[in-house]
C-alpha cells in the first residue's frame, strides 16, 4: 500500500477535489423582535385648533355693551315677584249615582272572617264502676283494676339430686382438646465433599451445567483504525479500534469549495495512536456533481467490512443521483 502522512503532502495530490464532513447550513435568523415590527406606537395626531364660530348677528352701529344672548336669556333671578303656589285639580270629580271613590285592592283582598265553633266533648256511652276513686278517662275505662285477685307468691328453687361420686380431676373439655404433639425439628446436616453419591470412592464429577456452560473467550478487537481523508490533509475516522466484522459505517460529505464538480474518496488505514501516519488502501474519484456553493452538495459515503474482511467502499451523490463504487481486493484486517 501507499504510505499517508498528514499534512500538505497529501492535500496537494487531491487539491480542489477534496471533501469535509456535511453540516446543515444554518437558516439567515432575523434578530428584529416581531412585536416591535408590528406593534409599533400608534402615531399621535396633533389636537385641531380651536375655532371661532363666526359671527351671524347683524351688524349693529351701537357700540358692544359687553353683553351677549346668553347672558341676556339666564339672568339672574331677582326673587322680587314670588308667584303663589298652586294646587293641581282634581281630574275625577264623582257623581252623586257613583259609588264613592274606593280602592280595588282593599275591595278584592279583604280579611277572611274566621268562623267560630264551640268546643265539644265526646259523649260518655257508658256508666263507669262505682269504686273509681279518680277521674275518668278511657284507658282508666278499659283497664279496671281486677277484684278478688291475689298475687303469686314466688317459689323457692327446687336442688336437684347430685351424685356422691368424688371428681377425679377431669372433665370432657380437657380430654378432647388436648395440646396438639408438635415433631422435633430435623435439621439437614451439610453433606461432607468427600462423601460419595454412586460414582465409587472418588469425590463428585463435573455436571451437565459444567459441560454446556463452558467459557468462551471472545475475540479481541482488532488495534487499527480504518477512515477517509478530508480537507487538508486531516485522517477521519469511520471505523475505530476495536470494530469487529461485520459492520457498515455511513458518513454524509459535501464540498469544500465553490463550483466544485468532481471529489476524491481515498481510504486510510492506519495504526497509529496519533491518526498521522498511515496506508491508502484505495481510492476513486466521483464525478458529475452539481456546480453549486460550498457545504451543499451531498455525497453519502459508505464503508462496509464483510465477515471475510473483504472491504467496499460506495459513493453517493444524492443530489445529481451518481454513484461509484470501490472493492478492496485484499483483505482489510483490523487486528
Amino acid at each position: 500500500y501507499e504510505p499517508w502522512v498528514m499534512g500538505s503532502a497529501s492535500m496537494s495530490k487531491h487539491l480542489q477535489r477534496e471533501i469535509t464532513p456535511w453540516e446543515p447550513q444554518r437558516m439567515p435568523v432575523d434578530m428584529s423582535s416581531t412585536y416591535s415590527a408590528h406593534y409599533k406606537a400608534w402615531p399621535a395626531m396633533r389636537p385641531a385648533k380651536g375655532m371661532r364660530p363666526q359671527d351671524e348677528r347683524p351688524p349693529t352701529t351701537s357700540v358692544f355693551d359687553t353683553r351677549s344672548t346668553q347672558q341676556d336669556s339666564y339672568q339672574a333671578w331677582s326673587g322680587l315677584h314670588a308667584q303663589p303656589s298652586c294646587r293641581p285639580k282634581l281630574g275625577y270629580e264623582p257623581t252623586a249615582f257613583m259609588q264613592p271613590i274606593s280602592t280595588t285592592h282593599r275591595e278584592a283582598y279583604q280579611k277572611w272572617t274566621v268562623m267560630k265553633r264551640e268546643p265539644f266533648r265526646p259523649a260518655n256511652n257508658r256508666d263507669g264502676a262505682a269504686n273509681t276513686e279518680t277521674g275518668r278517662s278511657t284507658m282508666q275505662d278499659s283497664f279496671q283494676p281486677i277484684v278478688g285477685a291475689r298475687p303469686a307468691i314466688s317459689k323457692k328453687p327446687q336442688e336437684k339430686p347430685t351424685d356422691q361420686t368424688p371428681f377425679d380431676g377431669t372433665t370432657t373439655s380437657r380430654t378432647s382438646f388436648q395440646r396438639w404433639p408438635i415433631p422435633p425439628r430435623f435439621v439437614r446436616e451439610k453433606p461432607a465433599p468427600t462423601d460419595t453419591y454412586g460414582w465409587g470412592d472418588g469425590q463428585f464429577p463435573s455436571s451437565t451445567y459444567r459441560d454446556t456452560f463452558r467459557e468462551v473467550k471472545l475475540p479481541q478487537g482488532g488495534n487499527r483504525t480504518l477512515g477517509l481523508q478530508v480537507v487538508g490533509g486531516h485522517f477521519y475516522t469511520m471505523m475505530p479500534k476495536g470494530t469487529l466484522p461485520p459492520a457498515n459505517k455511513k458518513v454524509m460529505m459535501t464540498t469544500t469549495q465553490d463550483n466544485q464538480k468532481s471529489v476524491d474518496i481515498v481510504v486510510i488505514i492506519t495504526d497509529d495512536e496519533s491518526l498521522r501516519k498511515g496506508k491508502v488502501i484505495g481510492e476513486f474519484n466521483l464525478d458529475g456533481i452539481v456546480p453549486s456553493s460550498k457545504g451543499v452538495p451531498q455525497v453519502e459515503v459508505t464503508l462496509n467490512l464483510d465477515t471475510s474482511n473483504m472491504l467496499r467502499v460506495t459513493a453517493n451523490d444524492v443530489q445529481g443521483n451518481r454513484a461509484r463504487a470501490l472493492t478492496v481486493k485484499d483483505k482489510v484486517r483490523l487486528n
